[in-house]
């Protein structure tokens, strides 16, 4: 059973190293997202501003860059969705394997109290005091006389 415990808290640690750097990537793509959101306005309206000042080639070219921008935005959220999805995963993991060794845990200890019982032979406490018990069979003694 012990063997099961270490077993289960190396689970534990591996999870929780693996939710740490998932973490870090959803934050990464977020990050990214924000700034090719910002950039693609950036760019757009760049190209508005060109429009209005009548140059048109170099207007267009801002929104072909646009567009390059918005497929690697789209890249970014996609990305940032299945990290979301692999991090809630992690998470619902760890719970189930935390909630694993806290069993492992409590059996081991139950296990070891019985063992303790057992190798000290321990008899269950008397239901009444002895020397109470003493009294009342004296007493008892004296009225049956």
């Amino acid at each position: 059973m012990a063997r099961f415990a270490s077993l289960a808290g190396k689970d534990v640690v591996e999870i929780k190293s693996g939710l740490e750097a998932g973490e870090e990537a959803l934050k990464s793509f977020q990050d990214l997202a924000k700034q090719l959101e910002k950039e693609d306005q950036s760019l757009k309206d760049a190209a508005k501003m060109l429009l209005v000042s009548g140059d048109e080639a170099s207007a267009k070219d801002k929104l072909l860059k646009s567009q390059k921008t918005k497929a690697r935005l789209l890249n970014a959220l996609q990305n940032a969705a299945k990290e979301k999805t692999r991090v809630s995963k992690l998470k619902e993991n760890l719970s189930l394997v935390e909630e694993r060794v806290m069993k492992i845990e409590s059996n081991m200890r139950a296990l070891s109290s019985d063992r303790l019982m057992q190798n000290q032979n321990f008899s269950p406490p008397p239901s009444e005091d002895p020397l109470l018990e003493k009294f009342r069979k004296l007493e008892e003694d004296n009225n049956n006389n």
